[in-house]
């Protein structure tokens, strides 16, 4: 999947960063996430450990691109 994402950027002459994650734990997902919405990032991929741990965060995300 990062694989993926980095041609596609490389492709569209966009920057890529690639940021992994702290802690595969939903806890830890959400805290990331949060941080990267605070970095005012402009797009996060990710693969949820626990989709539904992640549903409130998920959320505000949808709700920020809004």
């Amino acid at each position: 999947m990062i694989c993926s994402i980095k041609a596609q950027a490389k492709a569209s002459g966009r920057r890529l960063q690639v940021i992994p994650p702290t802690d595969d734990r939903p806890q830890g997902q959400i805290a990331d996430v949060r941080n990267l919405i605070s970095a005012g990032v402009n797009v996060i991929v990710m693969k949820p450990s626990d989709r539904s741990a992640l549903d409130t965060v998920s959320r505000r995300l949808l709700t920020r691109a809004s």
